[in-house]
């Protein structure tokens, strides 16, 4: 019996994606270790805003990423060797 793999670990989020952005977040989190707390700190950004990051697109809390955001996290996965 196959694992069923996500996108994040096919390489395959979009950051046009609402739904990808909460995966790539938590995959970013578990692959560096890290509580939301740690990770908002290590990217210069609140809890909340990290929460608000990691809501669903559908919830009126959810906030998009910009790409600065996105690219600064992937960067920083592909830096400490994370990818």
């Amino acid at each position: 019996m196959t694992s069923k793999k996500t996108n994040s670990q096919r390489g395959k989020l979009d950051s046009n994606d609402p739904c990808a952005q909460g995966e790539f977040l938590r995959d970013a989190m578990l692959k560096m270790d890290k509580n939301r707390g740690l990770f908002a700190d290590r990217f210069g950004t609140t809890k909340k805003t990290l929460n608000n990051w990691l809501e669903p697109p559908e919830s009126k809390e959810f906030r998009k990423m910009s790409r600065m955001a996105w690219k600064y996290i992937s960067e920083t996965l592909k830096w400490e060797g994370l990818t």
